[in-house]
């Protein structure tokens, strides 16, 4: 988790910014014309504001399901340009990682670095969010805080920068450096609400809105005992278990980093070991203070998909009604304009850290 990804005050933010300055320079000139035309417009503008807000952080898992639906239909209706593609895991020529470039429509790329450091970990996230919250956070201009994969709930890879580029991910408070990480590491994020609080029969995500009921059993996980303050966590589906497990043994063939985890003792702590780790880890490996990923997640599953010799997946191979046909392509580079790989000057101590 990123700061708060998904948060929706975040995202109200970004949507205010994209499509009410129209109606902000209205404003203006009215206010020449037209005291109480003003009050009146400013009025409805406040009470616009508040009820996207509220739509946004009305999210049950049902919500959730049909937002991330329509996401990917139109791209949040245009503001993203979305492009699907195949790429073979290398040596396994029968895997392929569906992946779907998630660009912003207006060309910004100011939302990461393109510098090119050794990677040396992969480092996993959850977003605490939903998927549009979380990419509309993620791709904010001039912000330099993301990650280059987030994972959907219905298994889709969406790349929003090329994983040989970087951008910080891992925050302050962390063991080491937070530049030096962010760049030798590749930041995954898997979009879940996350840690869950029990109000009477309801579940509450951190944002207080309702997620789902005690009775909606398969849509959290209830631990023996709270983990870093929380006993409740949202589930993640069969179809992400498998695209991360894809993921992962695409990375770590691409960039030579060993498929080795941190062992059980040391997975939900953070521990001075996961500074030089060659391997998989998590972000509550750096940071006390995270809860990302902690044991609700299936880690056995996980490991045993991305060590095994060979892999083949189900949910992801699930029929979906319409027949669809992608590129397959040789690298992800070839997601990106030409112009993304022209060398750049780069200019010493030139990014300054964000406070997150």
């Amino acid at each position: 988790m990123i700061g708060n990804v998904g948060n929706p005050i975040r995202v109200c933010s970004a949507l205010k910014r994209r499509f009410l300055k129209p109606i902000l320079s209205l404003i203006f000139f009215e206010k020449k014309e037209n005291k109480h035309k003003m009050i009146y417009i400013c009025a409805i503008l406040q009470f616009n504001s508040k009820k996207k807000l509220k739509a946004l952080n009305e999210m049950d898992f049902q919500k959730v399901i049909e937002t991330e639906k329509k996401f990917k239909e139109t791209g949040f209706k245009g503001a993203f340009k979305l492009t699907a593609a195949l790429l073979p895991v290398r040596n396994e020529p029968k895997l392929q990682l569906k992946v779907v470039s998630c660009v912003p429509s207006d060309g910004h790329t100011s939302y990461y670095y393109t510098e090119k450091f050794e990677k040396k970990q992969i480092l996993l996230h959850f977003t605490m969010g939903h998927l549009q919250g979380d990419i509309f956070t993620l791709t904010k201009e001039d912000t330099h805080v993301s990650v280059p994969y987030v994972i959907a709930r219905d298994g889709l890879v969406y790349r929003l920068f090329g994983s040989e580029f970087w951008s910080y991910h891992i925050g302050q408070n962390e063991l080491g450096s937070n530049g030096t990480f962010s760049k030798s590491s590749i930041a995954l994020e898997i979009s879940n609400y996350g840690p869950l609080t029990l109000v009477g029969e309801e579940l509450k995500t951190a944002y207080g809105d309702t997620y789902c009921t005690l009775d909606d059993v398969g849509q959290y996980v209830k631990l023996e005992k709270k983990y870093r303050d929380s006993q409740y966590y949202a589930t993640y589906t069969d179809a992400q278990y498998e695209a991360v497990i894809v993921l992962l043994r695409y990375l770590t063939a691409a960039y030579g980093i060993k498929r080795a985890f941190l062992p059980e003792a040391l997975r939900f702590v953070t521990t001075s070991k996961v500074v030089g780790f060659d391997g998989i880890v998590s972000h509550v490996n750096y940071r006390e203070d995270k809860c990302d990923i902690g044991p609700a997640f299936d880690w056995a599953r996980v490991i045993k998909g991305v060590t095994a010799e060979k892999f083949t997946t189900f949910f992801l191979n699930a029929p979906t009604g319409t027949r669809e046909v992608l590129p397959i392509l040789k690298s992800e580079r070839s997601l990106d304009p030409p112009s993304y790989y022209r060398r750049r000057k780069i200019v010493s101590d030139s990014h300054p850290e964000p406070l997150f």
